[in-house]
C-alpha cells in the first residue's frame, strides 16, 4: 500500500512519475496559457469589452464538482468492499482449512498439529504484510528459532 503524507503535497508534483507527467503535459500547458493569455488580451485592451460576471458558473462548476466527487467516493467504497469481502473469505478459509487439517491428523500427532496451529495464523499474518510493505519474521508467532532463523535466511 502506497502512504501519503498529505502535508508533503506539493513534493508529490516533483515526484519521478510526476516529472514524466509534467514533462509531457508541459508543451500543452504553456500553449494553453499562452492562447489564454493572447485571448484576454485581445477581448480587454484592444477591443476595449469588458463582459459582464454571473454567479451561474459557479453554480454549474459546484454541481459538476459535487458529482465528481460522489462518484470518486462510490467507486472508492466499491474497491474497498471488495477488498473487505475478499480478506472475509481468505478468513474463512483458513478456518476451513484450519478444521479440516485438525480432522485429517490423529490426536497423537503433536507435532503437526502444532505446526499447522501456528502456521495459518501466520499465513493471514503473512497475506496482510504482503499487502501492506513486506513481511517482517518478527511479526509472526514463531515458536521454533531454527524456523525461524530459517525464515531470516540467517
Amino acid at each position: 500500500m502506497v502512504r501519503y503524507n498529505p502535508k508533503t503535497w506539493f513534493a508529490l508534483i516533483f515526484h519521478s512519475y510526476s516529472r514524466y507527467v509534467m514533462r509531457m503535459l508541459l508543451p500543452a500547458l504553456l500553449f494553453i496559457g499562452l492562447y489564454t493569455f493572447l485571448f484576454c488580451f485581445v477581448i480587454i485592451d484592444v477591443l476595449q469589452w469588458r463582459p459582464q460576471g454571473t454567479t451561474a458558473v459557479y453554480s454549474l462548476l459546484g454541481i459538476v464538482l459535487g458529482l465528481f466527487l460522489v462518484f470518486r467516493m462510490n467507486s472508492a467504497y466499491d474497491r474497498w468492499w471488495e477488498g473487505r469481502k475478499l480478506w472475509g473469505l481468505l478468513v474463512n478459509n483458513t478456518r476451513d482449512l484450519a478444521l479440516k487439517i485438525s480432522a485429517f491428523l490423529s490426536e497423537k500427532d503433536l507435532e503437526s498439529r502444532s505446526y499447522f496451529a501456528q502456521m495459518i495464523p501466520n499465513f493471514v499474518v503473512v497475506m496482510r504484510e504482503h499487502l501492506r510493505q513486506g513481511v517482517k519474521p518478527e511479526d509472526l508467532d514463531i515458536v521454533d528459532e531454527a524456523f525461524y532463523h530459517q525464515l531470516k535466511g540467517v
